[in-house]
């Protein structure tokens, strides 16, 4: 490929990731705010608190990409070769506040998932010390490495690792309770329950951005994959919000799946079968 096809290609993949990425905020921001009065009212404000936390992460990666982009395509776009200049100098000063914001919003909705899972698993303290040595290695490692395309990889697939495990857990757990029901659940409601309280659309994105990244090796090697990775990189910090919003907003309402009937709220989360549903206080994402 010749410099100036890579140039455009790259120009290309960095619009397209902030348009990409503007999409799916907005989808975020509209499951949030329609989520966020419910949630307030029915749920520990800890919780409320790291969902506005996560909130606040996704909006600040997303403010970081469009000023990279305005400083590319509105302030040095005289020519091709000042737009790709800019693009380095001012993806070195923003990439900081970008990486973080990204960092941290997929570690808070990692964090969040992964404690769902546990206390579906009845707190089983082996998943405790599996996820907490995952997270902690995640902030060790990214604390002692200094290069962020590195730390960017190996924090993704970290990431895709605990997100697999937990997601498919979560599956396997919501399979369980609907054949404890009986009969189990319809194809359309066993379909919804998954994808709103499992994470699966998360962790689809994760698995697109691991395929890529195993494929073609860095995501910066080449302009085609650096096109690639910027649409799923666009899509999955998002996804990190919304992922934990749907499973808090089920939560609140107390419409989550449980061990008795389709209605009760999973966040009694006890499988003795002598406990009365009425023993469940629908304030948080664990029983009280």
């Amino acid at each position: 490929m010749s410099p100036g096809m890579a140039s455009s290609s790259r120009l290309d993949a960095i619009l397209l990731t902030v348009l990409v990425q503007t999409l799916s905020t907005g989808i975020y921001m509209l499951v949030f705010l329609q989520a966020f009065p419910k949630i307030l009212r029915r749920t520990r404000k800890v919780y409320t608190t790291i969902l506005v936390i996560l909130f606040s992460l996704v909006i600040t990666h997303l403010s970081a990409n469009w000023s990279l982009l305005w400083a590319i395509f509105i302030v040095h776009n005289e020519t091709r070769i000042t737009m790709i200049e800019q693009s380095s100098k001012v993806h070195g000063q923003v990439a900081l506040i970008g990486c973080i914001g990204a960092y941290f919003g997929l570690w808070l909705g990692d964090v969040i998932l992964l404690w769902r899972c546990y206390v579906l698993w009845t707190q089983n303290k082996i998943l405790l010390f599996v996820f907490a040595t995952l997270m902690l290695g995640e902030v060790v490692f990214a604390a002692a490495s200094r290069k962020i395309d590195t730390v960017l990889k190996v924090l993704m697939f970290i990431s895709f690792s605990t997100t697999i495990l937990a997601t498919a857990l979560i599956i396997y757990r919501i399979h369980q309770f609907s054949q404890h029901i009986g009969n189990g659940l319809g194809r359309y409601s066993a379909t919804v329950l998954v994808l709103a309280e499992s994470g699966a659309l998360y962790a689809a994105t994760q698995i697109a951005v691991c395929v890529l990244l195993v494929t073609h090796g860095t995501a910066y090697n080449s302009a085609s994959t650096f096109q690639e990775i910027s649409f799923w990189a666009g899509i999955v910090t998002p996804m990190a919000g919304i992922a934990p919003t749907l499973i808090a907003l089920r939560i609140s309402l107390g419409t989550a799946l449980g061990p008795n009937n389709a209605s009760q709220s999973v966040t009694s989360l006890q499988f003795n079968r002598s406990l009365p549903p009425a023993a469940t206080v629908h304030t948080s994402f664990g029983a009280e």
